[in-house]
């Protein structure tokens, strides 16, 4: 992943809710399996650790939790911060380029040269 894709993730993360939550019993399989379906869906999922979790865990520990869940999913980390941390997939959605495209083939964007303005 370029520089670029990740500045532009990491800001459209920073606005994003998280939609994983990880309490004291910690990741689950089926939360792993939760963060792999919504990546299918998503180009971005936000996860935050509970204080639950945290209290539990030592500092170290907590850094390395998005390392490997990033490493689960087959994701990679936009960003970490505190307790909350963003995963993106390593590609972006083809499906979503194509519908770019299509919708703005049917709407008629063409970019517009100085050549084609009427004069007053």
């Amino acid at each position: 992943m370029n520089e670029a894709r990740r500045i532009l993730l990491r800001r459209k993360a920073k606005t994003l809710e998280p939609t994983v939550r990880i309490g004291k019993s910690g990741l689950s399989d089926s939360q792993v399996q939760e963060i792999r379906k919504q990546l299918r869906t998503r180009e971005i999922v936000k996860i935050k650790m509970l204080k639950a979790f945290v209290g539990i865990h030592s500092k170290a520990e907590i850094r390395e939790i998005p390392s490997i869940v990033a490493s689960l999913t087959d994701s990679v980390l936009v960003f970490s911060v505190g307790n909350t941390f963003a995963l993106a997939r390593k590609k972006p959605l083809e499906g979503l380029k194509r519908k770019i495209k299509r919708a703005d083939r049917k709407s008629g964007h063409k970019k517009e040269s100085g050549h084609n303005k009427p004069t007053p």
